[in-house]
């Protein structure tokens, strides 16, 4: 997680925009509590670089393309699941508290 927070505040630094970004970053981990986390950080790191809200396709985004799996067995084709709009939609609604746009 903390190596693609760099890349994501990179991209947006670099003028990439924050959807952009998000759906051109990529991440497998094999424990489910630090692909949660990667997400909300990844949000939220966006949002603050950025300065906007996160929306329902950068939520969709990060839960598609940062994924829970074995690096040494994934497929790597980062597929979108059948419940991506509901997951998109909780993990809308948990990080959103958490930004802050000044």
């Amino acid at each position: 997680g903390n190596f693609l927070i760099r890349v994501i505040e990179r991209k947006i630094k670099s003028g990439v925009s924050p959807l952009q970004a998000l759906k051109t970053t990529y991440g497998c981990d094999i424990m489910a509590d630090n692909i949660k986390e990667a997400h909300e950080r990844l949000l939220t790191t966006a949002s603050k670089v950025s300065g906007q809200l996160p929306s329902l396709e950068w939520c969709e985004a990060v839960g598609t393309n940062v994924v829970r799996g074995d690096a040494l067995t994934y497929d790597w084709e980062f597929k979108p699941s059948k419940h991506i709009k509901q997951y998109a939609e909780a993990l809308m609604q948990h990080v959103l508290p958490l930004c802050k746009i000044n």
